[in-house]
């Protein structure tokens, strides 16, 4: 079917982080579709004289439409369905005046005498012949946005297929929300704002093994903290990036779902790239051993259609660390990490060590480090292997062991390896030849075992040395 007779086009291309593009909108001044910017020519609906349709955007429950020709704007948010009909928050600004400010109401979309009187009430105060047809567009477009909602979309195996983007890689998959959780105390905070400065300003430095592929605004919701504790940390940060960065502050106190209007709406005005919220049980408010809190708080995110950064915590005394509450919240999220942190011997900073725990879009990342250091007037960080922090080697299992340290020896045989990792070189051995089968580690001659990191440099040596390459 084609979009004659008035019908919006159902395909829309995707525009920026996914997002729907709105290609064309029906025209409620000529009963025909036409484009945002077209100027319409034919009879206007209601009474008053002719408007072109607006350009409409937003979307979730927050839309913002504008009337260029006739210098209006308006929003739409709040959305309430009940018996009587359908309602919303609407807001009507003149945009070139002194004092924009024109009326602001909740409107029933469906009630025909509520729209004339609305039209009525902002004639008096911003004289216009177009206001009933305005409000005519407004109530239709905005009431048919919001029960459409997303678009069908016809998936194919023929379509083009984008590679998994991140914010911050590997840290922060795209569009999707992942959890960052430990303990109290150990820099998780710091470790979050670092990431949403690095979104802010695109900036990552050499000692971070991280890469900014995308930047935009930052929204932080703050259910702990406070503006001037964020502040101290974000001047910090920025010193020690050489770079200004400005993120957008919110303290809550309310949970996200009871408050999910006012963020589509900070949603609509910021359009950030990341949202961070800090922190989840606060977050989702309730009982969060409950699955109900849990999906009611990821239905509530999903709607920010964004990137979404969550601190949280483990059970105490947990044996196995996990997200405190609901299991749902981690079912839900689609990336996660554990942070173990460990103070620095001079006390002046903690080193993270960061476990991929959950990964839904491809295999876990490896573990990495994270060392924070603070100074008198900045905030450093700087990447470190985890083999390089005496208390997760001693949680390493063996084949984390053998393989966190082969890159750093160079090819060892079973019996040299024996000792280094604390085991016997029977066990050694067999681990090895289960690496090899699997191709995690390369046998060489003399019944030694290398990294395959260094796969193509041993392949080089050999070739230089007789051409015959055994692996």
């Amino acid at each position: 079917m084609g979009n004659a007779d008035g019908e919006r086009k159902r395909e829309r291309p995707r525009g920026e982080r996914g997002r729907p593009t709105r290609i064309s909108y029906f025209n409620y001044t000529t009963h025909r579709p036409c484009d945002c910017g077209e100027r319409s020519e034919a009879r206007p609906l209601g009474r008053g004289g002719a408007v072109s349709a607006p350009t409409i955007t937003g979307n979730s429950g927050s839309y913002v439409l504008e009337w260029p020709e006739a210098g209006v704007k308006a929003t739409a948010t709040r959305f309430k369905e009940t018996d009587s009909g359908c309602s919303c928050e609407v807001r009507f600004t003149a945009t070139a005046a002194a004092h924009p400010h024109l009326h602001q109401a909740r409107l029933n979309l469906l009630n025909t005498s509520a729209r004339r009187t609305l039209a009525k009430t902002l004639e008096d105060a911003f004289p216009l012949d177009q206001w009933e047809a305005i409000v005519e567009q407004l109530s239709c477009l905005a009431l048919g946005e919001w029960r459409e909602g997303e678009p069908v979309l016809y998936l194919s195996s023929t379509d083009e297929v984008q590679p998994r983007r991140y914010l911050v890689e590997p840290l922060v998959p795209e569009g999707q929300p992942s959890i960052v959780f430990g303990p109290g105390g150990i820099g998780k905070s710091t470790l979050c704002l670092y990431l949403a400065s690095a979104v802010a300003s695109g900036i990552v430095p050499d000692s971070l093994e991280w890469k900014a592929q995308n930047t935009g605004e930052v929204l932080y919701l703050d259910y702990e903290g406070d503006p001037d504790e964020q502040r101290r940390r974000l001047r910090g940060i920025a010193a020690g990036l050489g770079v200004e960065v400005g993120v957008h502050y919110k303290r809550l106190g309310t949970p996200i779902p009871k408050c999910l209007d006012r963020l589509l709406e900070l949603r609509t005005e910021i359009d950030p790239a990341l949202v961070v919220v800090d922190s989840l049980a606060l977050a989702a408010g309730g009982d969060n051993v409950s699955a109900d809190c849990a999906t009611e708080l990821y239905a509530a995110l999903r709607q920010l259609n964004t990137t979404v950064l969550i601190v949280a915590h483990p059970p105490k005394n947990a044996e196995k660390k996990s997200v405190y509450g609901s299991a749902f919240y981690e079912y839900l999220a689609r990336n996660i990490w554990e942070a173990r942190g460990y103070v620095n011997s001079g006390g002046d900073g903690v080193t993270l060590a960061l476990h991929n725990t959950k990964a839904n879009y491809g295999r876990k990342q490896r573990p990495t480090g994270v060392e924070l250091v603070w100074g008198e007037d900045c905030i450093t960080a700087a990447t470190v292997e985890t083999r390089s922090i005496p208390e997760e080697v001693e949680k390493m299992s063996l084949t984390e062991r053998i393989l966190a340290l082969l890159p750093d020896t160079g090819p060892m045989t079973a019996g040299d390896l024996a000792g280094a990792v604390g085991s016997t070189p029977d066990t050694v051995g067999r681990t090895l030849r289960r690496l090899a089968d699997k191709k995690r580690v390369v046998k060489l001659d003399g019944n030694r075992y290398g990294a395959v990191a260094f796969r193509e440099q041993l392949r080089q040596a050999y070739q230089e040395r007789d051409g015959e390459v055994p692996f």
